[in-house]
Formats: structure tokens, sequence, C-alpha cells
């Protein structure tokens, strides 16, 4: 029901993102966006939640090609340990 709390189990993962992640953009114009910000999660799952944040930031940084960074790049993940 709504406004129940949630319940994770085990092996769950949350990913919270500012558009700053999915809205980054490369030289020519196109979005990062959120497939491709799952994708390095995905990629990434079973490392730490710190790991997973540092290479997703290195991912948007890498296809931004280091252009100069205008909007803010925040993402937190949280990992149910088993």
């Amino acid at each position: 029901p709504a406004g129940s709390p949630a319940v994770l189990e085990p092996g769950d993962l949350l990913l919270f993102l500012t558009d700053g992640v999915v809205e980054a953009s490369a030289p020519d114009g196109t979005f990062f966006g959120t497939e491709r910000a799952l994708g390095v999660v995905r990629l990434f799952r079973r490392d730490s939640a710190r790991d997973i944040v540092h290479n997703l930031y290195h991912a948007v940084r890498a296809f931004s090609q280091n252009e100069p960074q205008v909007d803010d790049i925040t993402a937190v993940v949280l990992k149910v340990e088993p």
C-alpha cells in the first residue's frame, strides 16, 4: 500500500541519481541517459557500493570526454548484503 515502508531483501540494490548523471552529454550532444547509467551499475553490481559510484562517475566523465561539467554528478548506491 501507498506510504508503506519498502522492504529490502539481501542482494537488493538501490540507486539514486541526480539529473546531472543522465543529462551529461558527449561532445556531439548525446545524453548519457538512464539506460547507460543502469548498464554501468549492472556491470559492477557485485562490487562495493563505493566502487559502483566511482565507476559510474568515471563512465560519465569518459562519455563526456572530460568536457567541462555543467551540472552536478551525484549518485548514491545502497546495497543490502546477504
